[in-house]
């Protein structure tokens, strides 16, 4: 595994050897990696992308660039006609630890506070584990790895933001509840450039992840994919 610049030279020279070509990263190195990748006539190209939720919601929420810039790079991509495959990744496990990790409430509780409804149903992955499994199953799976542009959908479980916080208070054993922030409450604080695409994030992810999101590639894996409850036994979750 290479991590590159946004060198064009640099760029070719770490595939110009390469079988597969997997990109997760920033919208102007995805689009160099894809040209690179053409020149070189590798065998697989895998991207991480999103569907367009612009598209998606005929321009109803258009300001969710992170989703956007990356099914752009797909459609760059596909109109190459490099041998492709999409991995849609689901929500992030991670995001426990991080942004939406439980706070102290001050009287030995704990709160999740985000912006998420409590019955949003989430497809959840453990993305630092698990996500290599998806790139495998590109490789190796004949469903996929012959390029024809067919998408992986990522994710362990479908889980309501509601029902992790409640396996977060049983698994870690403290009383955690949950607060739904209100678009003001959470931009707070926030960079203005990010504002509109955060807040329509979250609406995007109630209105369209049960939607989009329409087809499990789970049981074709190399192992089963660790659910939310084992989020928990991280360190990084119990400080």
């Amino acid at each position: 595994m290479q991590y590159l610049r946004r060198d064009e030279a640099e760029v070719r020279k770490a595939v110009e050897d390469a079988s597969y070509v997997f990109v997760g990263a920033l919208e102007r190195v995805r689009s160099l990696m894809v040209d690179a990748a053409k020149a070189a006539d590798i065998k697989l190209f895998i991207l991480s992308s999103k569907p367009s939720v612009t598209n998606l919601l005929k321009g109803r929420l258009d300001k969710v660039s992170h989703c956007d810039s990356k099914a752009e790079a797909s459609d760059y991509a596909r109109s190459t006609g490099i041998r492709i495959v999409d991995i849609h990744v689901g929500g992030r496990m991670s995001n426990f630890v991080s942004f939406a990790k439980p706070q102290s409430a001050g009287d030995g509780s704990y709160v999740v506070a985000v912006s998420w409804k409590p019955e949003c149903r989430m497809p959840l992955i453990d993305t630092y584990h698990d996500a290599g499994l998806f790139v495998r199953l590109a490789i190796e799976s004949n469903g996929f790895k012959k390029g024809d542009g067919k998408i992986i959908f990522a994710y362990a479980e479908w889980v309501t933001v509601g029902d992790q916080v409640k396996i977060l208070s049983e698994t870690l054993g403290k009383k955690v509840h949950y607060m739904q922030m209100t678009d003001e409450q959470l931009s707070k604080g926030m960079p203005e450039r990010v504002i509109d695409d955060i807040l329509q994030m979250y609406r995007y992810h109630e209105e369209l992840w049960g939607k989009t999101y329409i087809r499990s590639n789970r049981e074709n894996l190399a192992r089963r994919p660790r659910t939310f409850s084992m989020l928990t036994t991280y360190p990084a979750c119990r400080q």
